[in-house]
C-alpha cells in the first residue's frame, strides 16, 4: 500500500504558521462581512462597529493580537489515509507549534490543568484536536482561535423528535438573547444538527470554518442558514456589541448528522466578530 510521509517537523511550521496568520488578521470574508455589516443608523452600535474595524487595521499594521483572550488552539485535521508523520506524531506535533508560537508571539496562556485546580499549564496545552480520516494522500489542518467570551455562550439541548424547524429557531434566538453582549456581537453562529450528545456540539463548530456566505449544500439546509440569521437579527434585540442598535448575527452555518429515531440533538457554538482561523493542505 502506498503511504506519503510528511515530516514532523514540518507539520509543526504549518501548524505554526497559522497560529501567526490566524492571531493577527482575520479572513478575507469575515473583515469583508464587518465592512457590509449594517450599523442600524447613528449611534453607540455604529461607534462600536467602527472601533471593531479599527482594531481590525490595529491588530494587521502591528502585529499584535487581533483579541486580548488569545483563544483556546483548536485543531480541525482531515488526514487522508496513507499519509504518514515521519518522526513524531500529529497530536505531538499541533501541541508544540500551540507551545511554541504563543510563547513566542506572546500571545496569552489561557488553559488550566484542571477545571477544579485552576493552575496554568503556561503553554496553552494541550490544543483540543479533532481529526477525519478520509481517503488520499493529503493532510488539511485548519486552526482557530476561539475565546472564553463567545464559548461560554455556546448551548447545547437535546430536543424530542417530533421537533421540527421552528422549534431549532426558537432554541438558537433563545440562546443568542440569553448570551446577550458577552460574547461581542456581530457573531458568527454554528449550529450542529443530529448525531449524538456528543456529536451535535463538534458540529456546531465545524460549521464556523466555514466562509461567510458559503451556503450549505443541502438547499432546506441553506435556506435555513439564512432564515436563522433574519430572525435572529429581527427578534434577539441584542445588536452590536449589545447596544441593540445593527445586526446581532453577520452569519450561520449549519452542520448536520443522521441521528437515533428518538433524538434530536441541537447544538449552538457562537463565535464573536473576530473569527479567527486559518487552513492549509500539506
Amino acid at each position: 500500500m502506498f503511504c506519503r510521509s510528511i515530516p514532523y517537523k514540518a507539520v509543526v511550521r504549518a501548524a505554526g504558521n497559522l497560529i501567526r496568520e490566524a492571531s493577527f488578521y482575520l479572513p478575507e470574508g469575515v473583515r469583508k462581512s464587518l465592512e457590509e455589516a449594517d450599523p442600524g443608523g447613528e449611534g453607540p452600535g455604529r461607534e462600536a462597529l467602527e472601533l471593531i474595524k479599527k482594531n481590525i487595521e490595529a491588530a494587521g499594521d502591528g502585529k499584535v493580537p487581533l483579541c486580548q483572550d488569545t483563544g483556546l488552539a483548536f485543531f480541525y485535521v482531515r488526514a487522508g489515509s496513507s499519509v504518514v508523520i515521519e518522526g513524531g506524531t500529529l497530536e505531538g506535533a499541533l501541541n508544540e507549534a500551540t507551545a511554541a508560537m504563543y510563547t513566542s508571539l506572546y500571545l496569552r496562556k489561557s488553559v488550566v490543568e484542571s477545571p477544579l485546580r485552576r493552575v496554568n499549564t503556561g503553554s496553552n496545552t494541550p490544543a483540543v484536536i479533532h481529526y477525519e480520516i478520509v481517503e488520499g494522500d493529503e493532510l488539511e489542518i485548519r486552526f482557530m482561535a476561539k475565546g472564553g467570551g463567545s464559548e461560554n455562550k455556546s448551548r447545547m439541548a437535546m430536543l424530542t423528535p417530533h421537533a421540527g424547524k421552528e422549534d431549532v429557531l426558537q432554541f438558537v434566538l433563545e440562546t443568542v438573547q440569553a448570551a446577550g453582549p458577552d460574547p461581542c456581537p456581530p457573531l458568527f453562529l454554528g449550529v450542529g444538527l443530529g448525531g449524538s450528545f456528543d456529536t451535535a456540539p463538534w458540529l456546531a463548530k465545524k460549521a464556523l470554518f466555514r466562509r461567510p456566505g458559503e451556503r450549505h449544500p443541502d438547499a432546506a439546509l441553506a435556506d435555513l442558514e439564512e432564515e436563522i440569521t433574519h430572525i435572529v437579527n429581527l427578534k434577539s434585540g441584542v445588536g452590536i456589541q449589545g447596544f441593540g442598535q445593527g445586526v446581532t448575527v453577520l452569519d450561520t452555518f449549519i452542520e448536520e448528522a443522521p441521528c437515533h429515531i428518538a433524538s434530536f440533538p441541537v447544538a449552538v457554538n457562537i463565535n464573536c466578530h473576530s473569527a479567527r482561523y486559518a487552513g492549509v493542505v500539506l
